[in-house]
């Protein structure tokens, strides 16, 4: 028992340890515009159990990144995004089932994977969970709302502001309060349209520094890979990459 159990335990630790490997393998692959390695490479580390790996092969599948855009395949490798617990994919393909999206609309469905994804924090989730269940099981959904909210969603708050400025969901009319979440909405909104500006900017610098490196490979430049920024909007996802190459979702 203990020699299978030690067994299982290796097995385990070495597809761990390709899905680390190839998922660099593959970023850097896709870094390079090498679609072809990099399709392979992530394509072996999502198959070892890498969401990340299998969101990046949606993205290209979705967007046609080196690859002829295939709607059914990038829904293929979200769902294995979403079923390894990657909340960015669970977020998108709840949102695909509440809209239909690419698949017939479930609510059903889009309530389990939005549920998956609010769980593990990810604001917008908390949201359209929330709004999904605010006539249903208006406590719920309102525990939902307060969660993004309370994350900094800025959308989330407004909605909170206008339960308590109409009295909605069991909750008794407050001005104060909705007075409270405006204003926090309307500070919120503006920290995420600064940062979306900083990070456009960073957008073309780094544009620009690829450009130069194609055309000039003698230099080199380091910084020219992604740092990470925050996204705001309703179905635009909390964190993305930003920059020429970068990690999307």
């Amino acid at each position: 028992m203990k020699r299978l159990l030690l067994a299982a335990a290796l097995s385990v630790f070495s597809l761990t340890a390709l899905a680390a490997t190839e998922f660099q393998t593959g970023l850097q692959a896709l870094r390079s515009r090498d679609y072809v390695n990099a399709l392979t490479a992530l394509t072996a580390s999502a198959e070892a159990g890498n969401a990340r790996a299998a969101q990046l092969i949606a993205d290209m599948y979705a967007s046609g990144r080196g690859v002829v855009a295939n709607p059914g395949m990038a829904l293929q490798w979200r769902l294995r995004a979403a079923e390894l617990g990657d909340p960015g994919a669970q977020f998108t393909v709840g949102v695909q089932y509440l809209q239909g999206s690419g698949v017939p609309r479930d609510a059903n469905q889009a309530a389990y994977w939005l549920e998956q994804a609010a769980q593990q924090d990810h604001p917008n989730a908390a949201l359209e969970l929330g709004l999904m269940q605010l006539s249903g099981a208006p406590a719920t959904g309102l525990a939902w709302i307060r969660q993004a909210a309370d994350q900094g969603l800025f959308e989330a708050q407004q909605v909170l502001a206008g339960i308590y400025r109409n009295g909605q969901a069991g909750v008794p009319k407050d001005a104060d309060a909705a007075s409270r979440w405006e204003a926090l909405a309307r500070q919120n909104a503006q920290t995420g349209r600064e940062i979306n500006q900083a990070v456009m900017q960073q957008q073309d610098a780094i544009a620009i520094a690829r450009d130069a490196y194609r055309y000039a490979p003698r230099y080199a430049y380091p910084w020219a890979y992604p740092t990470w920024g925050f996204g705001w909007g309703r179905y635009s996802g909390w964190n993305y990459g930003v920059g020429v190459g970068g990690v999307w979702w």
